[in-house]
């Protein structure tokens, strides 16, 4: 009797032996599902040996891919990330992270100063060692806050950079090899012992027996300050995004407040040089730019001195008087009272709250645009003469306003004109920047990859 055949053939008679998967099949077998039965054994390892070194490959190749994207992103792509639109101009990352490394080396390096020059002081007996280190702490201090916000002010530098640089072109400004020392000596000035030493000293408190009884100020001088306040509190905060990575506040709209000139003096070029190269030592910066920062600072002074020169002397102007309250009852009492006929000066010499104005019937005299609070000049430009104003509120309090008279030129009272003259080139810089339509792009993202690639501060030496 014939033997029984166990499994089974395939379509070619070809016998397939049923075993456990987990039993490799012997040379000559059909691998599974039938693959592979024409392979010897060794073809179907050296198979399986190829196919390895192909997933390993794939494998091997992905990384590879990945740790290119990573690198081009952090150094290609990145660098070239927009931070800013001036009109046709581009401000990439690159470029941002440079001059947010030579700012940080700025005032790193005046830090250093304050640190260096403070026991001079004390040894040369200046004052006594409390007030002089009182004073110093007051400038760390100021530096420190302008430090906190450090990225965005770094980037509203380069805006108005690029802006102060078109318009010198537009106007033809020259920068001779003269005009260049010049400049060098007077940004060396700013950041000199010198200089230095004198912020120190006048941050001094002065002794008790020397404090004068502090008269208030009146509300009219209240509201013609109040535009310079702001704008000189928002220098301290306008310096930038702190340097560690936290979320970036908005780019500030006002401009800081343009500082007076410094006289300029010419110094002779081999002493220039050296204080030049004691400067770059310090900071580590770069000769080319350090030249461009002087540059742009000779021509931004320059514009700015034509711009405050331009401001006029005389303008259109309202002569008013006001009531002052501290709360919308007592305002509203006074705007009916008036309503019912009584004397605006009585009652202002009655109520109002301005003890600078209240002795003279609320009489403001005459101002012009610009110097008052934006609610209160715009109330005052409004009403024609003999007209009172409704109640009309301000950081101050409640106002009520009576026009006296109205001109379109009159000459310009010495602190309104000064008034004017502090906000033109803020204002100008702040036309510019909306003509030229600027767009500020930069993400926490840009400032924190910014911040990674600023070039190395210099080592203390």
């Amino acid at each position: 009797m014939p033997r029984r055949k166990t499994g089974s053939s395939n379509r070619r008679g070809q016998r397939i032996i049923a075993r456990p998967l987990e039993h490799p099949a012997e040379e000559g077998e059909p691998w599974i599902f039938g693959w592979g039965a024409h392979l010897s054994r060794r073809e179907r390892d050296t198979l399986m040996r190829r196919a390895v070194m192909v997933g390993a490959g794939f494998v091997a190749a992905l990384i590879a891919g990945i740790l290119l994207y990573a690198y081009l992103n952090e150094y290609v792509i990145q660098a070239r990330a927009t931070v800013a639109r001036v009109g046709d101009t581009t401000i990439r990352a690159s470029e941002y992270s440079t001059e947010l490394g030579t700012e940080l080396a700025h005032r790193v390096f005046l830090t250093r100063q304050v640190q260096q020059i403070l026991p001079k002081l004390v040894s040369e007996e200046v004052d006594t060692p409390a007030n002089l280190s009182n004073g110093a702490s007051r400038l760390l201090s100021q530096q420190e806050q302008q430090l906190q916000f450090l990225p965005s002010y770094t980037l509203e530098q380069m805006i108005e950079a690029i802006i102060v640089r078109q318009e010198a072109a537009a106007r033809g400004f020259t920068y001779t090899d003269t005009e260049r020392e010049e400049a060098t000596a007077a940004y060396l000035h700013a950041v000199s012992e010198t200089e230095v030493r004198s912020q120190i000293v006048a941050l001094i408190p002065p002794p008790p027996s020397e404090i004068l009884e502090v008269t208030p100020l009146t509300a009219d001088d209240e509201i013609r300050q109040s535009d310079v306040l702001l704008m000189r509190a928002m220098i301290a905060a306008t310096a930038t995004a702190a340097l560690t990575p936290t979320p970036i506040p908005p780019t500030p709209t006002p401009t800081p407040v343009p500082v007076t000139p410094t006289p300029l003096v010419p110094t002779p070029t081999p002493a220039l040089d050296a204080r030049v190269e004691a400067y770059l030592a310090a900071t580590g910066m770069t000769r080319e730019i350090f030249d461009q920062r002087v540059q742009d600072a000779w021509w931004r002074q320059r514009l700015e001195e034509e711009t405050v020169a331009a401001v006029p002397t005389s303008s259109a102007q309202v002569h008013a008087r006001h009531i002052l309250l501290t709360n919308e009852e007592d305002a509203a009492l006074a705007k009916e009272r008036l309503d019912a006929g009584e004397d605006f000066a009585e009652l202002a010499a009655e109520m109002s709250l301005d003890p600078g104005t209240k002795d003279s019937g609320g009489d403001l005299g005459w101002f012009p645009k610009g110097v008052m609070t934006p609610t209160f000049e715009d109330a005052a430009f409004a009403l024609e003469p003999g007209q009172v104003s409704d109640l009309i509120q301000s950081p101050f309090g409640f106002h009520i306003i009576e026009v006296l008279e109205k001109a379109d030129d009159v000459p310009l009272e010495p602190h309104a004109l000064s008034q004017l003259q502090l906000r033109a080139f803020s204002t100008f810089l702040a036309n510019r920047k909306g003509e030229l339509n600027v767009e500020r792009l930069l993400t926490q993202e840009i400032a924190t990859w910014a911040q990674r690639h600023m070039p190395p501060l210099p080592e203390v030496q």
